[in-house]
């Protein structure tokens, strides 16, 4: 009798990769290195002609051959080579590592047995190196500005980076920047009547050898002033890449003078202005001190703001009131600060500031005299009038020669008989006080009005 022996087959591997790309089934992200193995007899003979398969044991994951649906299969070659040159593992990047496993079959009960590895997934993770510019410019445009796909955790925009990702996954990366729709938006156009806000040139394919992918020319169109949302979003062929950013964005808003029409931007009328601070519609010019040219709203001098209005900027319902004289008020166009000129003080500006030894005279207010100066020219003008009138009254040649001395003793008894009364009026008090003034407003070191 003749006796058959049966060998025992071997699936002997020779290059298994141990990490992986996650693949949409037709995007080539093949494992690399391609698992390869021998199928070889109990001689080290190799077996050609039999089938075997790749799958993946792990959930959430699958393998296939690119472009097919089916598993991932090859047949043993001349040698018993086995090489799985075109599997994908078909997951996503919530797929932490894929359990994978050949196994052959044949009629023969002398099927080898299954190899099994895993294979941990390549984290890739999208960083922003340089952020989004919050204000477009006057062409709807941005800086450029660049973001980056991390491996592993590791950054691409830190200057020593070497990048591991390879150049064949590297061109199926794709990054696009695209507005936040709220869903009430319809139409093209938002829940408060502004237009949606479209993209030109948002979309960058294939990463750089550093990883880092440039928007150098994206432009954000939509009705001026108006902020939007848009996301940055990054996909391995059809795989999303984690880590997507948000960033707020606002269209460059109308310059002074003008107010947004949509995405243009509208001169004022005659009489209405407005400030460059993205208002929605021109403002009316206030009632009285300021006017509005060119859509640009210019303060007058000589007016007063109302004191519970300081620190807020003139708008149209500000209370410009003339202050008390041409002086008195001092406008900082610039700030819009409204102040009372040195020496005035109150309402109006028109108090005069006692409190820092000022006066009035003749209607403005002037720094009064020190105490000690007042008194020495007082004392002064009073001295020379009693030295005038005793020469003219005592000296016998004018006495002789001049009757006014007859005058002046007329006059100096008229003196004497008003200054016996309390009060009096005089004709011209205006004048009086004009010359005069001075011996009325006496500067006192003390912080009170001078008397």
């Amino acid at each position: 009798m003749r006796s058959v022996i049966i060998q025992q087959l071997h699936l002997v591997p020779v290059r298994l990769p141990t990490t992986s790309l996650p693949s949409d089934g037709a995007t080539a992200l093949l494992l690399d290195p391609p698992p390869s193995l021998r199928l070889l007899d109990d001689n080290g003979a190799g077996v050609d002609g039999v089938t075997c398969s790749l799958a993946a044991a792990s959930n959430g994951a699958e393998v296939r051959n690119i472009g097919s649906s089916g598993a991932a299969q090859a047949v043993t070659t001349a040698g018993g080579w086995l090489n799985f040159t075109a599997a994908v593992v078909v997951s996503s990047f919530s797929v932490q590592s894929a359990a994978l496993a050949v196994a052959c079959s044949r009629v023969t009960p002398d099927a080898p047995e299954p190899v099994a590895w895993t294979a941990t997934l390549t984290r890739l993770t999208l960083e922003v190196c340089k952020p989004l510019a919050p204000v477009t410019d006057a062409s709807n445009g941005v800086p450029p500005w660049h973001i980056g796909i991390a491996v592993d955790g590791v950054s691409p925009c830190v200057a020593s980076h070497v990048h591991t990702l390879s150049p064949a996954a590297r061109q199926y990366v794709a990054c696009a920047v695209t507005p936040l729709v709220a869903a009430d938006d319809a139409g093209g156009v938002t829940a408060d009547g502004a237009f949606q806000l479209f993209v030109v040139d948002g979309t960058v394919h294939g990463a750089a050898a550093d990883g880092s992918m440039a928007f150098d020319a994206l432009q954000l169109i939509g009705s001026r002033g108006v902020r939007d949302n848009v996301s940055v979003a990054c996909t391995l062929g059809a795989v999303a890449i984690p880590t997507p950013q948000v960033y707020p964005v606002q269209v460059l808003p109308c310059p002074a003078g003008f107010s947004p029409s949509g995405i243009f931007c509208t001169p004022c009328p005659a009489g209405t202005y407005t400030r460059g601070d993205n208002e929605r519609a021109c403002l009316p010019c206030p009632a009285q001190g300021a006017e509005c040219v060119h859509g640009l709203l210019t303060l007058k001098p000589n007016f007063y703001r109302a004191l519970e209005e300081a620190g807020t900027p003139v708008g149209p319902n500000s209370q410009l009131l003339p202050c008390y004289n041409e002086e008195a008020c001092i406008v900082n166009v610039t700030a819009e600060v409204y102040a009372c000129a040195p020496g005035y003080s109150g309402a109006l500006c028109g108090v005069c500031d006692g409190e820092h030894g000022y006066g009035l005279f003749d209607g403005v207010c002037r720094q009064c005299w020190h105490p000690d100066v007042a008194d020495a020219a007082l004392a002064l003008v009073i001295v020379g009038f009693v030295a005038a009138m005793s020469l003219i009254a005592l000296n016998p040649w004018m006495q002789a020669h001049d009757d006014s001395a007859i005058a002046l003793k007329l006059l100096i008894g008229f003196v004497q008989a008003v200054a016996s009364q309390s009060t009096f009026t005089a004709g011209g008090l205006a004048l009086f006080r004009s010359a005069f003034g001075w011996t009325a407003h006496r500067g006192r070191p003390r912080r009170t009005p001078c008397t």
